[in-house]
């Protein structure tokens, strides 16, 4: 298969089929800017998750959520993401509930866990507060937002491991 990139986007560019290696391209005199066709090569078959979560993911919940609940809600929704079960969701779906927008591909953070997922390494589970759109109410991304983005750049169906407290 062949994709239609432009060159300055090489630096990490993802696709569902695969990962785009710039220095293959070496010596083809392709110049900035100009439009050309690459060859797709293999990536790992999907993103690979981490089974807990780490303490600084609930800290960022944490110091997150504050911004949004008074501390007692805060306290009791870390305590509920700490005790639940981990779960699949497509990035796709996640970010349509949180109605957060997409982060570009090479923005910092994003990129780093695009580079993860290309070399294999595990991802942290993302920590979410289910919301309520009948009540206008939409999920909460309390961390694990440029995670989200990334597998959704990788796939957007790809299945994102959560954690997920009832607020």
């Amino acid at each position: 298969m062949r994709l239609a990139v432009e060159l300055e986007s090489l630096d990490l560019l993802t696709c569902r089929q695969g990962l785009l290696i710039p220095e293959t391209l070496a010596g083809t005199g392709l110049r900035h800017g100009q439009r050309f066709s690459a060859i797709i090569v293999g990536m790992p078959k999907g993103p690979i998750w981490k089974k807990t979560s780490e303490r600084g993911d609930y800290d960022a919940a944490l110091a997150f959520l504050s911004l949004i609940y008074v501390p007692t809600k805060v306290k009791a929704l870390v305590r509920s993401l700490r005790a639940a079960p981990l779960i699949e969701r497509s990035a796709k779906d996640l970010l349509r509930a949180s109605d957060l927008p997409l982060l570009a591909a090479d923005e910092r953070s994003v990129k780093g866990d695009l580079k993860k997922i290309s070399k294999g390494k595990p991802l942290e589970p993302v920590l979410l507060v289910a919301g309520d759109m009948s009540k206008g109410i939409p999920l909460v991304v309390a961390d694990g937002y440029h995670r989200i983005c990334a597998i959704y750049h990788y796939d957007e169906d790809a299945p994102v491991m959560c954690r997920m407290a009832n607020s």
